[in-house]
């Protein structure tokens, strides 16, 4: 494939991102890799409005990150379009330099590790859209994924208009992690505004567990819908144990195996304020192996309709 433009990168080790690519109209990228970064790894970045980073092939890649893995923003001006990332794996760097993660924060059980293994941002009035992330394999990740939809009004540049940003059809697939921490996957849109058409399909989670029912039953997470996105900003922990939904409409999650090192008291998946779920073929085990359907006390619904199980309507 040609490059047809490819702006700004860079390639390093240590306390850098070992790729960082801005504002490019197509590009195929093959075969990065090895490299310790204390920052984001691979990490796409729409520094211009109108101009999407799109077009984008990321393929059999290798990243040691203690921050994002693999992020597409921010920022994200321009938004996202067309993005493919294929056959990668994400695994620890020798050293934590910066973050120090395990050492200040509580339940973090892995160090070095990686903020979150895949993270889909779109919170600068961009429009993020087509987006697939397939077979990729993580090892030591405190979040396996995060998909975040949010609104800086003060980071949109100097223009006047009103930017309206978008977060629609993205394919994530074929993903085995592990997760360290109580800091739950999570996929959410902020009030009035929805992440769109999400499928999450043959997905391997091995989490720790350990989750309180304290954790279940806190009273709200904050919107923070201005905030930087990353999967701390609701805190260090949420009331879900494996994936938490808030502002989103249209989710598909097909064949999602879990298992658990300790019990949670959890609710397995939380669901606010969403419509068109669909949770097909979902099943975790317990500590002791034991294992059994994600079934409808499992899940917490708030403000949610057309909720579908195993093919039974439920909401």
């Amino acid at each position: 494939m040609i490059i047809v433009l490819f702006v700004c990168v860079t390639v390093a080790s240590g306390a850098d991102r070992p790729v960082a690519v801005f504002g490019f109209a197509c590009c195929f990228w093959p075969g990065f890799g090895p490299g310790d970064s204390d920052d984001d790894g691979i990490c796409l970045k729409s520094n211009i409005r109108y101009k999407p980073c799109e077009n984008v092939s990321v393929s059999n890649c290798e990243v040691k990150s203690n921050c994002n893995a693999i992020k597409l923003g921010t920022p994200g001006y321009g938004g996202f379009k067309n993005v493919k990332i294929d056959s990668c794996t994400v695994g620890p760097c020798t050293v934590d330099l910066i973050r120090q993660t395990a050492k200040k924060y509580p339940n973090i059980t892995a160090a070095p590790a990686s903020v979150s293994g895949i993270s889909i941002e779109c919170v600068d009035g961009g429009r993020a859209e087509d987006i697939s992330v397939t077979n990729i394999n993580i090892r030591s990740t405190l979040t396996p994924i995060f998909i975040r939809l949010g609104n800086r009004p003060d980071r949109m540049l100097s223009d006047t208009a009103t930017y309206i940003p978008c977060l629609r059809n993205v394919t994530i697939s074929n993903i085995v992690s592990d997760g360290h921490s109580h800091r739950t996957s999570s996929i959410t849109g902020y009030p009035g505004t929805y992440v769109e058409n999400v499928q999450l399909r043959h997905i391997v989670l091995d989490l720790d567990g350990g989750g309180s029912i304290q954790e279940r039953n806190v009273p709200s997470v904050k919107e923070k819908d201005a905030g930087y996105p990353t999967p701390e900003m609701f805190g260090q922990s949420l009331p879900a144990s494996i994936f938490y939904i808030r502002h989103v409409n249209g989710i598909m999650i097909d064949d999602l195996k879990v298992n658990f090192a300790q019990d949670d008291a959890r609710y397995p998946i939380v669901l606010d304020d969403v419509h068109f779920a669909t949770i097909e073929n979902s099943v975790m085990k317990d500590k002791s192996g034991k294992e059994r359907k994600i079934a409808y006390d499992g899940i917490k619904m708030t403000r949610t309709k057309n909720i579908y199980l195993n093919s039974q309507e439920i909401n």
